[in-house]
């Protein structure tokens, strides 16, 4: 196991506001660099924008 001070402490708001981050930052990678999955998102009208948070998840393909 590896303890990471900085998350093992974090306070749980700043946690899913990181999660929330680093969730974004994935989704616009995969949009803008995989074809399938771009257009798979466009067809059902989703776009990284529209991802803010882990409560997102459910919108992806």
């Amino acid at each position: 196991m590896i303890w990471n001070e900085k998350f093992e402490t974090m306070p749980r708001e700043e946690m899913r506001k990181w999660q929330g981050q680093k969730l974004r930052e994935m989704v616009e990678r995969v949009y803008y660099n995989v074809p399938f999955y771009r257009r798979i998102m466009q067809e059902m009208n989703v776009f990284p924008e529209d991802l803010n948070s882990v409560d997102d998840l459910s919108r992806l393909p």
